[in-house]
């Protein structure tokens, strides 16, 4: 193939998603490399490969020696192969009687033991170690609340840390926060867990949605729990999690300044909307989705603003301003990846060992797949694989396919749900880039070291050595320059 051919080849397998200033902003086909190139230039070199000139070979030159092109052999949406996950459902039993939870209908199985055995969770184990050959997995204790069964989480850890010597094992859990105490920290400091907490703000919103189980009040419990956590843990590894239901009478502002003058010991507050997951209901939809993302829109673009005057960010805003899509456009590598049990990568099991599709859907038996004493259903997979987790037509030619998700699969039956999701997805990244495209060099720096992307390496060094290139790429080339970051 000449060079002409392939530069011809690198300009036709660019997708145009929005103009910027003189430029057309395109991304590649099959991956989120991005490049900003004067409309009438591309639409030249994309027509006759002989209208592609000395200027455009030496750009694409230079793109090429610093590793800044779609790599054939690196252009799966994927960045990594994702390590499998074990949801364990250790309790079938909850402190609170959240208003929104998504568990309700499905909370209990039909034997209704509460409380996984330490003979089942073993099986489990040892049958997803089994069925599971990666190097790395994640093992996830869930419920309920799952620490109401601590000794098990406590005794499951020993197990696998003393049995499964072989494998990378990382371990996780979610807690409603109101239940701590020395032994249960000390299981997070020995395994170098953050602790991540679901809490609501402000306090009468918690306490309205999120009450124990005889409706008293549970927001100072959780409170005093995570001030005593504090004590031990750094912030940073502090990450607390609210939901904002379908009818709450509160803006993402309010929710915000209630956080703020909460004196949480961290910055680290993400505000999600709520879920829906009923039986009666279409599909698996977010509530008020696109409402909430419209309204959330104006807001996130103010603290970005504010972010780059003062250098400092709103805490709850944080995962929003440095958000998956940003970090995205900087490294132009997708950190997402198609849902684990989309891949067939990950199991739920719950109290009586029944093996489930998903962690949602526990306990209903449409998604039963199994259980961990007779081994999996290799038809029943089959069966609800085909039924819900296939691609749409609509994915195959989307311009967004080198990065998206895919939508959760549960989403994918239903035609409204999966537009939605569409939608949100698609907004979302182009709002990022319209912010990202108005950075400078020194912003950027500025945006890298508070996101997830802070301090990675890649084939040139630190994000520093990357960020050098990127501007000398931006100001040698004349017609193709790069808007990631980082090489390939």
């Amino acid at each position: 193939m000449t060079q002409m051919q392939e530069i011809f080849n690198f300009i036709n397998n660019l997708n145009f998603i929005k103009e910027y200033r003189e430029d057309f902003v395109l991304i590649d086909k099959n991956s989120p490399r991005i490049y900003k190139i004067p409309g009438k230039i591309f639409l030249k070199a994309k027509k006759d490969c002989r209208k592609i000139d000395d200027i455009l070979i030496n750009d694409y030159s230079n793109l090429k020696r610093w590793s800044y092109l779609p790599d054939p052999k690196k252009q799966s949406p994927y960045r990594r192969s994702p390590s499998p996950k074990l949801c364990l459902r250790v309790a079938e039993d909850c402190t609170l009687g959240c208003e929104y939870c998504f568990n309700r209908t499905n909370m209990l199985n039909a034997k209704k033991v509460k409380y996984m055995s330490r003979e089942v969770g073993e099986r489990a184990v040892r049958l997803f170690f089994s069925h599971f050959k990666q190097e790395s997995a994640d093992v996830i204790f869930f419920g309920g609340e799952p620490l109401m069964n601590f000794s098990l989480i406590k005794y499951l850890t020993s197990y696998i840390k003393k049995n499964i010597k072989d494998r990378k094992v990382t371990f996780h859990t979610l807690t409603n926060g109101t239940i701590m105490n020395e032994d249960i920290l000390q299981w997070f400091l020995d395994n170098d867990l953050p602790v991540k907490i679901t809490i609501d703000f402000p306090a009468s919103e918690h306490n309205r949605n999120r009450p124990f189980k005889d409706g008293s009040p549970s927001f100072e419990t959780i409170k005093n729990n995570i001030l005593m956590i504090a004590k031990r843990v750094p912030p940073e590894k502090i990450s607390l999690r609210g939901v904002i239901p379908k009818d709450s009478p509160c803006s993402y502002e309010a929710i915000h300044k209630s956080f703020c003058e909460s004196g949480m010991p961290t910055n680290n507050y993400f505000a999600d909307n709520q879920f829906i997951s009923h039986p009666g209901e279409k599909g698996y939809v977010r509530a008020h989705a696109v409402k909430a993302m419209l309204e959330k829109r104006p807001i996130l673009k103010k603290h970005r603003q504010e972010l780059i005057r003062t250098g400092k960010y709103s805490g709850i805003y944080k995962q929003d301003i440095c958000d998956m899509y940003l970090e995205v456009i900087m490294e132009g590598k997708a950190p997402l990846h198609e849902c684990d049990v989309a891949r067939s990568n990950a199991i739920s099991v719950n109290p009586i060992g029944e093996i489930y599709f998903c962690d949602v859907k526990v306990n209903i038996k449409e998604f039963l797949l199994g259980d961990i004493f007779t081994g999996l259903d290799k038809e029943k997979v089959k069966r609800i694989m085909k039924k819900y987790c296939f691609e749409s037509k609509e994915c195959s030619s989307c311009w967004a396919q080198g990065f998206c998700s895919k939508v959760c699969p549960l989403t994918r039956v239903d035609k409204e749900g999966r537009e939605q999701a569409c939608l949100i997805t698609k907004q979302t990244f182009m709002d990022s880039l319209d912010f990202f495209l108005t950075l400078n060099c020194s912003q950027i720096d500025k945006i890298i070291k508070l996101s997830a992307v802070s301090n990675k390496k890649n084939g040139h060094g630190s994000h520093k050595t990357a960020l050098e290139i990127y501007k000398f790429l931006n100001d040698a080339n004349q017609y193709i320059k790069p808007v990631n970051v980082a090489p390939y």
